[in-house]
């Protein structure tokens, strides 16, 4: 036989508490103070009074402290009717479901396997009030509750390690990778945005930038191009934006661009992770909706998961899944770990409500570019890569960037190499002769010849046409 209801009251006038029981095929068991005990008797017959004689002189002072009595007494039914009703109109009466315990003809009740996970405590060890609210505490003598019941949930309590080892049990992804995610979404409720957390792009997600420039965005840039002398036009760099850079051919204008590309990556981090927090916290949100629980992280750093008596009655008990509070523990472990959230976090790429920040970062961009322009450097500049030109002066290429700060010039017939450093805001240059050689990398130690702090327009005294 197993046991379908467990219904507790507690007895103000007593120093213990009654309980009946309710088993899956309408008979009674019942008893005082601790369950398993041996004021455990089965009834094979449910027998009203023979119950309340066992315990009150007469049927009026039962029916004044026993709610269930009052019920059958009252409306008559199946042990079961009566226990359903008591449930319904009584805030008194604590319900504890989800224990199905076997018995054998020997003992009303044995010791089982079914919560083993909670300390391997009999969970039918009885009740503590928690708070002026009558509640059932499951736990480690009672000093601490892995499980508490009372009139309106079924609340779990596990320690962190615990809940990884559920978790890993009960879904395929590894419990660190998700536990980063769904940790400060738990901590702080849905919906969270993170709170001006950040990703570090790498320059790479630049090439893709061309999308998030407008129209007007790019005719001024086409114009400030053209200004420049470059043939390009920035449609021939929609997935190569970096390269973009090398036709500024300005120094100064390349350093404005390679600004641009770190205020650029910088708001994207914070656009990007902000809406991968809102979307996967969203979608927790749904989760745990749907499982009819609410989880919170406690100030002991227990995770807490609450089941509402109605939701596990409707949603859970009886079905395939779950029969008792085991099976209901992993069931909503299951559905909250089986989502990969790690993965849902890291392919979400979505930039919704940061257009107004790209924007500002692209206007101040082409501001800056537009001021130099019109400036007295750019002029100057002119000349300077007209000489340069002149002169075989060229721009330092890496496996990436053209090096803005740094020109070169090769003297082939002396095996030897100009290096011009650009200093002091591209107004100056250190001119360092050296011999030439394999690698692209020249200390000043190694120079041959050196001219310090030469005016731009000065260099080519120091470096003569080849």
């Amino acid at each position: 036989m197993n046991i379908k209801r467990i219904i507790r009251e507690e007895l103000s006038t007593l120093s213990d508490s009654f309980y009946l029981l309710v088993s899956d095929d309408e008979k009674f068991i019942y008893g005082t103070a601790r369950l398993g005990g041996k004021s455990f008797q089965p009834i094979e017959n449910f027998d009203a009074e023979a119950i309340l004689r066992s315990r009150f002189r007469t049927e009026g002072a039962a029916l004044d402290q026993l709610s269930w009595a009052e019920y059958y007494k009252g409306g008559g039914g199946t042990p079961g009717e009566i226990a359903d009703n008591m449930l319904k109109h009584n805030p008194k009466v604590v319900p504890v479901d989800f224990i199905l315990r076997k018995r054998d003809e020997s003992f009303p009740i044995i010791e089982s396997n079914e919560v083993d996970w909670i300390k391997n405590v009999d969970p039918m060890s009885g009740g503590e009030y928690f708070n002026d609210s009558k509640e059932i505490c499951f736990g480690d003598n009672q000093r601490h509750c892995d499980v508490r019941i009372n009139n309106e949930y079924i609340t779990f309590y596990f320690s962190e390690d615990d809940f990884r080892e559920l978790w890993e049990e009960n879904d395929a992804w590894s419990f660190d990778d998700e536990w980063w995610v769904i940790r400060p979404i738990i901590q702080n409720g849905v919906p969270y945005d993170g709170e001006g957390d950040w990703h570090e792009f790498d320059s790479d997600e630049f090439n893709y930038s061309y999308y998030h420039f407008e129209e007007g965005q790019l005719n001024r840039l086409n114009e400030i191009l053209k200004t420049v002398g470059s043939d390009e036009n920035v449609g021939n760099f929609e997935d190569s934006m970096n390269s973009l850079i090398n036709e500024f051919k300005h120094p100064k204008l390349q350093s404005i661009y390679d600004d641009l590309i770190g205020d650029y990556l910088n708001e994207l981090g914070y656009i990007i992770q902000e809406n991968r927090w809102k979307s996967v916290s969203n979608a927790w949100g749904d989760v745990t909706n749907r499982a009819g629980v609410n989880v919170r992280i406690d100030n002991m750093g227990d995770i807490v998961i609450q089941v509402p008596l109605k939701v596990a009655y409707e949603k859970y008990y009886n079905t395939s899944e779950v029969t008792n509070l085991t099976d209901l523990m992993n069931v909503i472990i299951w559905k909250l770990g089986n989502n990969n959230w790690y993965e849902w976090f890291n392919d979400e790429w979505d930039t919704s409500g940061g257009g107004e920040k790209i924007d500002n970062v692209i206007y101040s961009f082409l501001d800056k570019a537009e001021d130099y322009l019109e400036s007295e450097d750019f002029e100057r500049w002119e000349k300077v890569l007209s000489d340069f030109e002149k002169l075989g002066i060229k721009t330092v290429g890496s496996y990436r960037w053209y090096n803005y700060n740094q020109f070169q010039r090769e003297n082939p017939n002396q095996d030897t190499i100009w290096v011009i450093r650009l200093i002091d805001n591209y107004t100056k240059a250190d001119l360092n002769l050296h011999k030439k050689q394999t690698n692209s990398y020249y200390s000043q130690q190694s120079s041959l010849k050196t001219h310090d702090n030469v005016p731009i327009e000065d260099i080519s005294k120091y470096i003569k046409p080849l």
